[in-house]
C-alpha cells in the first residue's frame, strides 16, 4: 500500500447527523444524495481542522528521543469522526523538516521508505486505528517521533506537518483536496 492510499485510509473525515439509510457516502460526508449529484463546486469546502504542533523541548542533544505532539481542533460546526493513530502518526501527515538553509533533514531509513524512497518490504509502522468523534472546538492529540524519520546533526530545524484531505463528498468527486497545514516549530540539535 503506497502512502497516498494509505493517507486516504486512515485521513477520512466523518461529518455526523444523517441517518446512514439516506446514502452510504451521504452518512460519510453528511451530504444527501442530491446534493452529491448536483453540485458544481469550483472551490474545496472550508476545512473542517486546524493543525498545530509542539516539541517538548526546543533544543535537544543528537540522538535523543524527539516527540512532535499534533493537535488537530475541529473548527467546523458539527460533529465530526477522524480516524486516531495509536503509535507514531507519521504516515497521514506530510512532514518538512529543513535546516536553517532550507535544506531537507537527511531521512533515515524509515524516513525513505515512508516517504516512498526506499521499498517499504520488512517494515510497516507500528500502530493502530480509533474512530473519535470530536465535538466543535474538541482537539486530538497525536505523536510522531521524529528521530525514527530524520537523523538529526547538531544544527537548527525548523519542522511543519501538513494533511491533504477532502472534506466533504462533493469535494472529493470534484477533485478538490483540502491542505491544512500546522504552525511551524525550531529544533536545535547539539552534541
Amino acid at each position: 500500500m503506497n502512502k497516498q492510499t494509505l493517507l486516504l485510509c486512515l485521513a477520512v473525515l466523518v461529518p455526523l447527523g444523517l441517518p446512514s439509510a439516506i446514502h452510504p457516502f451521504g452518512a460519510i460526508f453528511g451530504q444527501t444524495p442530491t446534493e452529491v449529484q448536483t453540485s458544481k463546486q469550483t472551490q474545496a469546502s472550508p476545512p473542517l481542522f486546524s493543525l498545530s504542533v509542539s516539541l517538548a523541548e526546543s533544543t535537544s542533544k543528537a540522538g535523543s528521543l524527539l516527540d512532535l505532539k499534533i493537535m488537530k481542533k475541529n473548527i467546523s460546526t458539527q460533529d465530526v469522526g477522524v480516524i486516531r493513530i495509536v503509535g507514531s502518526a507519521a504516515p497521514v501527515y506530510d512532514i518538512t523538516v529543513t535546516d536553517t538553509d532550507g535544506k531537507p533533514a537527511t531521512e533515515t531509513s524509515i524516513g525513505r521508505k515512508l516517504h516512498g524512497k526506499e521499498p517499504m518490504q520488512h517494515w510497516h509502522p507500528h500502530q493502530s486505528t480509533q474512530l473519535v468523534i470530536l465535538k466543535p472546538g474538541e482537539t486530538l492529540e497525536e505523536h510522531i517521533y521524529l528521530n525514527d524519520l530524520y537523523d538529526f546533526r547538531p544544527g537548527t530545524y525548523s519542522i511543519q506537518v501538513s494533511q491533504t484531505m477532502y472534506s466533504s463528498e462533493v469535494d472529493e468527486k470534484a477533485g478538490l483536496k483540502s491542505v491544512i497545514r500546522s504552525n511551524s516549530v525550531t529544533l536545535t540539535v547539539t552534541n
